[in-house]
């Protein structure tokens, strides 16, 4: 994560009593009547688009129809009953189900502790971009994954631009970024914390289920264990909306530390079945390279797919793939790669000590090095883009020469 962070109107129009969040103040998340009679969150940030899935920008006023009423058992979603949350884990199961094949957005926003983030995951049914922010840093990182493609924009980098293609560190380290960031919002919450039901609601037409958090589950606390240095989680308090099928719609928490920090979880999902991630504007400044095996897994072959031309003297380094790439050798360019033109890279030696050479045409070299049980990978820089090129995972097992 550090890579990536009044009152309520209650039945017929009564005042219902505030809720006290872990340091004393309002908790977040409880709707608060304006003067057009309409509602709002606690905090000026406003839930997602109900049943059209439209995305409600940050502080718009949203509405929450009332009364709240008792929810029929068949409307609770998995891992609730009408005392609460008994089973957090079949909750975000059945969260993670109804979003599984569709494309939805998701944001989150995360104030309060040493490394306020602010996270936007745009979920394609082909593409996924997820754009990062430290609010108290300014830094920002952009992460683009395609089909075989992977791009990361990082502002105090340099170069701040990565081109990746195929399997590559770069794409195990999106996909791990990616993978957390699902994982963390809004699952973490749900199992650290305790959850009783709060009634149904109608939002902008969809009904949901209340949830109001009471604590936390010192028991998950303690598996989870500390956060970036704010100590153990020790206590929640907010709201959650869950639709009956077990999409939780949005999350307004706040969290105390027992060392004393506090932060405030704004989560909403949004989007759903309507969301197209675009390519970042950028993606015209890289080589387009794509790197494809011969068929005994001998000769690399980088392929300009249609990208700037890589110019002749440009250095590549030939490195063996993974979480820890190691390398093999370099070469320079003879000759510049311009689109649709291809250079091919094989090594000779041993896999432990081999010496890399690069042809302009196909070569047929005797007793070269299998690369495809090194899972190669070629990275270099091209002005402000680095650019790593690997074998997409369906093209890397090579022959046995």
């Amino acid at each position: 994560m550090v890579v990536v962070a009044g009152c309520a109107t209650g039945p017929s129009g009564t005042d219902t009593p505030a809720t006290t969040a872990p340091d004393g103040t309002t908790a977040p998340g409880d709707e608060t009547t304006t003067p057009d009679g309409t509602t709002s969150s606690g905090n000026g940030t406003a839930a997602p688009g109900g049943s059209d899935d439209t995305v409600t920008p940050i502080g718009t006023v949203v509405t929450d129809t009332r009364p709240a009423s008792d929810p029929a058992p068949d409307e609770l979603p998995a891992g609730v009953d009408a005392a609460g949350v008994t089973n957090a884990t079949a909750l975000g199961q059945a969260h993670f189900g109804v979003l599984r094949g569709s494309s939805f957005r998701i944001d989150v926003s995360e104030t309060g502790g040493t490394d306020p983030v602010s996270v936007s995951i745009h979920n394609g049914t082909g593409a996924v971009s997820l754009d990062i922010t430290n609010a108290s840093t300014g830094e920002r990182a952009g992460i683009y994954i395609g089909n075989d493609t992977i791009t990361r924009f990082n502002s105090s980098r340099s170069p701040p631009k990565v081109y990746s293609y195929g399997s590559t560190s770069e794409q195990f380290g999106a996909l791990f970024v990616y993978a957390v960031l699902l994982r963390v919002y809004p699952s973490q919450q749900l199992t650290t914390g305790t959850f009783e039901v709060d009634g149904t609601v109608t939002r902008d037409g969809e009904k949901l289920i209340r949830l109001s958090a009471t604590g936390v589950n010192e028991t998950a606390v303690q598996q989870e264990g500390s956060s970036s240095g704010r100590g153990a989680l020790a206590d929640m308090a907010g709201k959650v909306w869950v639709r009956p099928d077990g999409l939780v719609r949005r999350m307004t928490l706040k969290q105390r530390y027992d060392s004393g920090a506090t932060t405030s979880i704004e989560f909403a999902v949004s989007g759903i079945g309507n969301t197209s991630p675009a390519e970042p504007d950028w993606l015209g400044e890289a080589p387009r390279l794509e790197g494809s095996l011969s068929a005994n897994g001998t000769v690399l072959e980088l392929t300009n797919a249609g990208g700037v031309t890589v110019p002749a003297n440009t250095t590549l380094s030939v490195q063996q793939g993974g979480l820890a790439p190691r390398l093999l050798g370099g070469v320079t360019l003879p000759e510049p790669v311009a689109p649709g033109e291809s250079i091919y890279l094989y090594a000779t030696g041993t896999p432990s000590e081999p010496t890399v050479e690069v042809a302009l045409t196909e070569p047929s070299p005797a007793d070269a090095v299998n690369l495809s049980r090194l899972s190669p990978q070629v990275s270099g820089t091209l002005g402000n883009v680095d650019f790593v090129i690997g074998v997409p995972e369906n093209d890397s097992q090579g022959g046995d020469a």
